[in-house]
């Protein structure tokens, strides 16, 4: 399986690279747990002075991947345990 997100680095710089140029770069849980699990290693690391976030193909990113989403019989929150509008009183009656 290829890679989700590449990693360069020249001169203390990292380039982060969202690598699903298929899906227009779009956010799903394997491609938000590997993000997490990037940035927030390098945002304490002294070597590192900044970083760059790029996508392959013709987007940068389109946000989250509905495709994914769809998938949760009850709506994304289900997965992530979030709380519903239904659940918390909030939203629209």
């Amino acid at each position: 399986m290829e890679e989700t997100i590449k990693l360069e680095m020249a001169n203390q710089i990292v380039k982060v690279i969202l690598n699903k140029p298929k899906n227009y770069n779009a956010f799903d849980l394997e491609m938000i747990t590997n993000f997490a699990n990037i940035i927030i290693p390098l945002a304490t690391n002294k070597l590192v002075y900044g970083v760059i976030i790029t996508g392959t193909g013709k987007a940068f990113c389109a946000g989250g991947d509905l495709n994914w989403a769809l998938n949760f019989k009850e709506g994304p929150s289900s997965h992530t345990g979030n709380p519903t509008h239904e659940q918390t009183g909030h939203g629209s009656n």
